[in-house]
């Protein structure tokens, strides 16, 4: 008997599997919690230099007639004249024409946020500063990209739940030290720590939540996951609201993540992977105890079956076809560029856009939590497109979505009118809702892509461009401190546009895939490709005689 079908035994959705669902959704909050955070930790918010002459007395609420005998004004949108301050220079002394740069710190609103990271450092007004701030809000991508390279190993040599817990107390540790250090050093090395950590906790959750549910209702089960991580990006902005202090916001959610680890005691070892190294023992324990739960009486002789499922499964080395077959397919060797090129540009608008709500017209908790909604509003989308309209259409469309909002953006920025704030605020919320539903697709799409024998590669190596994405969001969303114009502004929102409007054209040579039986080898992908019309290229005689070629060239280095 097949695990597939002693789940239906169980129930594809029955009551154990519905509360064991509920820890991986907790840890999908704690992912949520984890990464959003940078948005607040790393703000750095209006802000003008301090004056001396005013000493200890000098805030960001002093009376602007006084500030403006002392520090030059600047144009900008939605302030009365003379109301925006410069950010970076004062008045001479005895001159109001000559200013000078600024020599005893800088005044910071606080109406949002009391303390920041950034403005604890005065990441501000100098080139040297604004790219040691890109490079601290980078570490937190350069760990994902380096643990996504690790935790799919560790998931497999020692377990879901042991990996699921194992990160969360990592993840939650990193945080407390981030929290409590004060050196750029420390706080980069710790936020590095916990995006490695963070590899091994949401991935990993979304595999415990799907494993042991059933086929209709495993669509549902990876979308849940997804809302319950938006709603975690709204916890982050009501808490960050209530304690608007860099500190207390790391603390915060190294106690979140450290709640979550008495739940180690009850969630069991997914019986999916413990069938895998043939402990078939400890799974019929786990099915068992579902079964109990969910009021299902197993037969006796299931161990019996239990133990001759795992002998029929395929191998993942009996495939005769290695990753130097594809090159006989050129549809496939494009296929597999195209869906490399789609995940890096979907993490790279994502991550942009989420950590660019700070630079958005209003308040950061309030961008930020449209944001979050946004998000939920995109993987709504993606959910209901998913089931009527197959794979590709709700990809290009969301995709396409995006890119032209995003490029949009430069008209009300470049203008920059009182009253089009909120219309670039508005665009730049479509952008997100169009990239989530792109994020909520493009992993089921691919997989679906991509033939048995080359899946789990071709997901890796996917896997590996989005977290590149994810750390070129950061420099990007920056380059408007290089730029000291309007069009600075508009320019990460419109680079983001063109990414993504060319990320949606390309997906037209993709195939689509709804309703179709999933590819086994590389020869069905192809005809799979060659069914829908999708990149005509040589024959397969000349494709075979070009890999024999290729062959002989490699082994004679």
């Amino acid at each position: 008997m097949k695990f597939e079908e002693i789940v239906t035994l169980l129930g594809d959705f029955g009551l154990y599997q519905r509360l064991m669902y509920i820890i991986p959704c907790y840890a999908a909050i704690c992912t949520a919690f984890n990464g959003i955070q940078l948005i607040y930790t790393l703000y750095v918010p209006d802000h003008r230099c301090r004056i001396p002459e005013l000493g200890a007395n000098d805030s960001w609420g002093i009376d602007a007639s006084i500030v403006r005998q002392f520090v030059p004004t600047r144009p900008c949108a939605g302030a009365e004249e003379g109301d925006c301050f410069d950010r970076c220079r004062l008045f001479a002394a005895n001159s109001t024409n000559e200013t000078v740069t600024c020599s005893d710190g800088w005044v910071y609103d606080t109406s949002d946020m009391m303390s920041t990271f950034a403005t604890e450092n005065n990441f501000v007004c100098s080139r040297e500063r604004q790219f040691l701030l890109t490079t601290v809000s980078q570490s937190y991508f350069y760990g994902l990209l380096v643990g996504s390279l690790v935790t799919g190993f560790i998931s497999d040599k020692f377990g879901r739940r042991t990996t699921l817990f194992i990160y969360l107390a990592i993840q939650g540790l990193s945080n407390l030290i981030s929290g409590l250090v004060s050196g750029v050093v420390e706080f980069w090395i710790s936020r590095f720590v916990s995006g490695m950590a963070s590899t091994g906790v949401f991935p990993t959750a979304f595999v415990i939540g799907i494993e042991f549910v059933g086929p209709s209702m495993r669509l549902h089960s990876g979308f849940i996951i997804e809302y319950t991580f938006t709603l975690g990006l709204l916890v982050t902005a009501l808490l960050a609201f209530l304690l608007q202090n860099w500190r207390w916001i790391s603390i915060a959610s190294a106690c979140i993540s450290f709640a979550s680890l008495p739940a180690a005691f009850f969630l069991p070892e997914s019986p999916r992977w413990l069938l895998a190294l043939g402990r078939h023992s400890e799974a019929e324990l786990v099915i068992r105890k579902a079964a109990k739960v969910n009021g299902v009486q197993l037969p006796d002789e299931l161990k019996l079956k239990l133990s001759d499922s795992d002998q029929s499964s395929d191998s993942p080395g009996s495939s005769k076809e290695n990753c130097l077959s594809v090159f006989r397919y050129r549809r496939l060797v494009c296929l597999f560029a195209n869906v490399i090129f789609q995940w890096l540009v979907v993490a790279l608008v994502y991550q942009g856009l989420s950590l660019g709500a700070g630079s958005l017209p209003g308040s950061i908790f309030l961008t930020s939590s449209l944001n979050a909604v946004s998000e939920g509003c995109g993987y709504f989308m993606a959910h209901l497109l998913l089931r009527w309209r197959g794979r590709k259409a709700p990809h290009i469309f969301s995709m396409c979505l995006c890119g032209l909002v995003l490029i949009a953006c430069i008209f009300p920025t470049v203008l920059g009118s009182d009253g089009l704030g909120g219309l670039l605020l508005t665009l730049a919320l479509l952008g997100k809702v169009g990239v989530s539903a792109s994020f909520g697709i493009i992993y089921l799409w691919t997989a679906e892509q991509v033939p048995t024998s080359m899946r789990q590669i071709v997901l890796g190596v996917a896997a590996l461009a989005s977290r590149v994405g994810s750390a070129l969001g950061p420099l990007i969303v920056n380059l408007s401190d290089f730029v000291e114009t309007s069009l600075g502004n508009a320019l990460p929102l419109v680079l983001y546009g063109v990414c993504s409007l060319a990320a949606g054209l390309a997906a037209s040579q993709m195939p689509e895939t709804a309703g179709r039986t999933l590819p086994e080898t590389l020869r069905e992908g192809d005809e799979l490709m060659k069914l829908q019309g999708l990149l005509e290229v040589k024959d397969d005689d000349a494709a075979d005689a070009e890999y024999q070629q290729l062959t002989t060239l490699r082994s004679d280095k």
